[in-house]
């Protein structure tokens, strides 16, 4: 039971949702700007949002199933190749997203990703100055 002196609290779950939805924005950003860079103007946050999740789930699925199942025929080579097939479902996903070619799936891949890290590093430059004040 809470203290007596809390009259209201938001319940855990509320706060897990709403803090999953503000993650799930904030590594929509990059893959935004990379794909607003590659496809110009038919870009949306919305299609980059949905990048965002449909990607991971679509690499996780194709990463679990092909490993164990290339693991009977290939052995410990099957790693490498669910990798590489994962990762191909992933860049399918940006292409049919966004609309795109093989190439250019693979620039918003690697450009999100550098996006990501300079948002990263000035945020923890940022922090690490207001902490030292």
């Amino acid at each position: 039971m809470p203290p007596p002196f809390i009259v209201w609290t938001i319940p855990p779950l509320t706060v897990l949702i709403l803090m999953l939805f503000i993650a799930w924005m904030f590594a929509s950003i990059p893959v935004y700007i990379a794909a607003r860079i590659i496809v110009g103007k038919k870009a949306s946050m919305g299609k980059a949002m949905i990048a965002t999740i449909i990607g991971p789930i679509v690499f996780t699925i194709v990463m679990v199933l092909s490993s164990v199942t290339l693991h009977l025929f290939l052995g410990e080579l099957a790693s490498i190749l669910a990798v590489t097939l994962a990762f191909l479902t992933w860049l399918a996903s940006y292409k049919a997203i966004f609309d795109v070619g093989w190439i250019g799936a693979l620039s918003i891949a690697i450009i999100s990703s550098i996006i990501f890290v300079v948002i990263i590093v000035v945020l923890n430059i940022l922090f690490t100055i207001l902490a030292t004040i």
